[in-house]
């Protein structure tokens, strides 16, 4: 399995910043499968013969904004996961799936909602936004700013929902 914290760091912000409070609180949280291009969603879309009841067609996968992953870890940190992550906005979308989780606003993220003009495969929306899939990065003003946004939210203090509110500033704007 790849290294969580290169892993994460590919992820969309509104779902890096609750995985990693997430992480802090359970050690053997491991991402199994997070970002994919769009070649690598081909190749399984072809591995698994076509098959939309077994993985997504490329450019359809919300693994393909990095808007889902497939996560393992201890059978106690499942439970404590379950728990917290509803809190911070994650949502397990397929019940055939347990290992999925996404953030409850990921199809409105992906275009994939009532986004007039945005088009759903992820290589033609990046351009749209003028970034090119290998400049998909932020940064952390801080991770203690992260944090603080997500106990909140585990209190019942809503959850955070743009860039700012992740402690995330967008690296083109620095």
């Amino acid at each position: 399995m790849a290294d969580f914290w290169t892993e994460v760091n590919k992820l969309h912000p509104a779902l890096r910043g609750p995985l990693i409070y997430l992480k802090q609180h359970l050690p053997s949280l491991t991402i199994v499968s997070g970002y994919r291009s769009y070649q690598e969603q081909a190749a399984l879309w072809e591995k698994y013969g076509r098959d939309p009841n077994r993985v997504a067609p490329p450019g359809r996968s919300r693994h393909n904004y990095g808007l889902a992953v497939d996560l393992a870890m201890s059978e106690s940190d499942w439970a404590k996961f379950r728990q917290m992550a509803p809190q911070l906005g994650l949502v397990q979308p397929m019940a055939h799936e347990p290992w999925h989780w996404e953030p409850s606003n990921a199809g409105e993220l992906m275009g994939t909602g009532y986004t007039p003009g945005v088009p759903t495969y992820p290589q033609l929306q990046l351009n749209q936004i003028g970034y090119q899939p290998s400049e998909m990065n932020y940064r952390y003003r801080s991770l203690s700013d992260m944090v603080r946004y997500y106990e909140k939210a585990s209190r019942g203090g809503g959850t955070p929902s743009t860039t700012s509110d992740f402690g995330l500033s967008d690296r083109r704007n620095s």
